[in-house]
């Protein structure tokens, strides 16, 4: 007997101007069960997507427009299930979470995020404002959130899910299989060269492209912010084992993707 399909997902997409925002909305309108119905964007509210986004034009709806965030619950409503991703900036992302889930709740919506940003990847609020020297916005759904590249955590999160970030997520899914085969001391060293993309959309002195055209340099080395997931997360993979990691990040001379450079010590020799 055939499954019956299911309708397509309502999907959303907060802080929709960005360039990750950007790159949502073009995997979204190929997606075979998300269908895009709403780009949220407080600066951007009436203006056509494809307008921002020109490269999308025929891939996205022209008529589809920019709204509010607070216009979403409206869109939600009669919808058994949605979908959102918040490409939004940390700090301002977890409460803007926590009100998505609350008006969707009024709805009777029951709403999946997938968060873009930093506000969710740490497993308690202290852990966060170690790093990030703020409070977290909505320390009460932290635990509601994985953390994980899909490829090392396969399978439905058992609520919401969080991207670790650019950096962490070049560095581990390189060094992930080697420490959970066992193969290789709990060391790691790694050096990676981000593009200005990396950055955002908003130029500043240090992060411009034509400031780093023909240009390369290191930044906080070894005390980078995605140090502390590298380890959490390279812990997991090798069972629970602490890691080290040494992490020397770079600005590159490019525009997108990052280039890693990862060295680990065999324990032992290794058959080809």
């Amino acid at each position: 007997m055939r499954a019956e399909a299911r309708e397509p997902v309502f999907t959303t997409v907060y802080g929709g101007h960005g360039y990750a925002a950007g790159e949502l909305i073009r995997l979204l309108a190929g997606h075979p069960t998300l269908r895009l119905g709403a780009v949220a964007s407080s600066s951007q509210a009436g203006r056509p997507v494809v307008e921002a986004f020109p490269h999308l034009a025929g891939a996205v709806d022209d008529a589809l427009r920019f709204v509010g965030a607070d216009d979403v619950p409206a869109l939600l409503r009669g919808r058994g299930r949605a979908a959102a991703f918040f490409a939004t900036p940390h700090g301002a992302t977890a409460p803007l979470v926590a009100e998505a889930l609350r008006r969707a709740a009024e709805v009777d919506c029951a709403l999946r995020c997938v968060d873009l940003s930093a506000d969710f990847r740490f497993p308690d609020a202290e852990a966060y404002r170690a790093v990030y020297g703020a409070p977290h916005g909505a320390p009460q759904l932290i635990p509601e959130f994985t953390c994980a590249p899909p490829d090392l955590r396969p399978g439905r999160p058992p609520a919401h899910a969080v991207q670790p970030g650019c950096f962490t997520t070049c560095v581990v899914l390189a060094a992930a299989p080697f420490l959970a085969a066992g193969i290789v001391e709990p060391d790691v060293f790694a050096s990676a060269i981000t593009g200005s993309s990396g950055s955002g959309a908003t130029p500043a002195a240090n992060t411009h492209h034509p400031e780093r055209r023909s240009n390369l340099y290191a930044y906080g080395p070894l005390v980078h912010r995605h140090e502390p997931e590298m380890r959490r997360l390279l812990a997991e993979a090798a069972g629970g084992a602490p890691i080290h990691v040494d992490f020397v990040p770079h600005s590159g001379p490019f525009v997108r993707g990052i280039h890693a450079t990862v060295r680990m010590r065999l324990v032992r020799d290794v058959a080809a």
